[in-house]
C-alpha cells in the first residue's frame, strides 16, 4: 500500500497508473480477506479454488450480479461481503454502508479504478 501512496504523492502522470493498480490491489485482497474471514476462515487458511467457486455460487444465492472478473473484482467481493455480514447478522453500520455503496461503482474498469484511490483515501 506504501508504494501506491507514494507512487499517487509524486503526483507525475506515469506514476499514477501504478499508483491506481497497487492501490486497488490493496482494497481487493482486503475485501477478499474480510469476506472469508467473516465465515471463520483464520489468516493462514489457504484459500482455494474451491473457496472461490463457494464464494462465486454464495453470490449466486444472494442474488449478487457483478462480476468476479477472475476473482480480482472489488465489486464482486464489496458486494458478497455486505451480503454475507447481512446474512450472518452483522450488517455494517447504515453510514460505511452506504459508503461502500458509494465508493465502489458498479460500471466498467476504468470508472472503477478511479474510485479505488478515493476509497483508500478515505
Amino acid at each position: 500500500m506504501w508504494d501506491g501512496m507514494t507512487l499517487w504523492l509524486e503526483g507525475h502522470t506515469d506514476s499514477a497508473a501504478g499508483a491506481v493498480y497497487l492501490l486497488g490491489y490493496c482494497v481487493e485482497v482486503a475485501l477478499k480477506c474480510a469476506y472469508f474471514r467473516v465465515l471463520g476462515l483464520q489468516i493462514s487458511d489457504p484459500i482455494t479454488a474451491l473457496e472461490l467457486r463457494a464464494a462465486q455460487a454464495k453470490a449466486v444465492a444472494y442474488g449478487i450480479t457483478a462480476r468476479t472478473e477472475a476473482y480480482h473484482s472489488v465489486q464482486f467481493w464489496c458486494d458478497l461481503l455486505r451480503e454475507q455480514r447481512r446474512a450472518i447478522g452483522l450488517p455494517f453500520e447504515s453510514i460505511f454502508e452506504q459508503q461502500l455503496i458509494d465508493e465502489v461503482p458498479k460500471t466498467g474498469p476504468r470508472a472503477r479504478q478511479s474510485s479505488w484511490s478515493s476509497l483508500i483515501f478515505r
